[in-house]
């Protein structure tokens, strides 16, 4: 497994050593790299737990060829030497990992990409040039993912723990006593729902997307 996480502020830069620091907490998910990119108001990070290419060719957040898409990607895509055959061949191969696959499949496919993929997955896309961030995660919901927004940002991580690291975010929250609830008689807290009031579970086989995504 791996852990990932980003950032986007509506105004300001993203605190990269805050950002760091909510990262860290994801260590156990990936102990063989560690990765970040900023650019101004936006922030992806991800560790690493190295399964296809243990080279530093796997490393993320990943590019393409321009630098123009980003993606960081929990999980593994059982068909993916398949999905890559089915792709151009203009594209410049880095890697022999199934991340790469992902973002050339976006590249060509966009968010059709999905109905091509099979595994268990969470992942977020980039798109610098069209400004938008694609969250997806798996069928089945195998691989978690928790978001939380508000009127001055947009955070989304593996684990609950990345975004309580971050102060502003943790004096926000408030418990869901209607979740805490749910998971005293059912044993679990139903999706989208969790304890907190403001922190969401991306539902199992959904796409989100984030429109008008710029750096400042």
């Amino acid at each position: 497994m791996c852990g990932i996480l980003g950032q986007i502020n509506r105004h300001g830069e993203v605190d990269q050593s805050l950002f760091q620091s909510m990262l860290e907490t994801l260590a156990s998910r990936g102990p063989d790299q560690q990765g970040c990119y900023f650019d101004r108001n936006i922030a992806l990070g991800h560790r690493r737990l190295s399964i296809i290419d243990l080279s530093e060719a796997g490393r993320q957040p990943m590019p393409n060829e321009d630098k123009t898409v980003y993606i960081v990607f929990n999980g593994e895509i059982y068909n993916y030497l398949h999905v890559k055959t089915l792709l151009k061949q203009q594209h410049v191969w880095q890697s022999r990992t199934d991340t790469e696959v992902l973002i050339h499949g976006y590249e060509e496919n966009g968010q059709v990409l999905l109905q091509t993929i099979e595994g268990m997955f969470a992942f977020a896309i980039l798109d610098r040039e069209k400004q938008v961030l694609t969250l997806a995660r798996d069928h089945f919901g195998k691989k978690p993912l928790y978001y939380y927004l508000d009127d001055k940002c947009f955070v989304f991580a593996s684990e609950i723990k990345a975004l309580l690291r971050n102060p502003r975010i943790k004096a926000n929250l408030r418990v869901n006593h209607l979740s805490l609830l749910k998971f005293l008689f059912y044993g679990y807290i139903p999706s989208p729902n969790t304890l907190f009031d403001k922190i969401r579970k991306l539902e199992p086989a959904t796409i989100k997307v984030s429109g008008n995504v710029k750096s400042q």
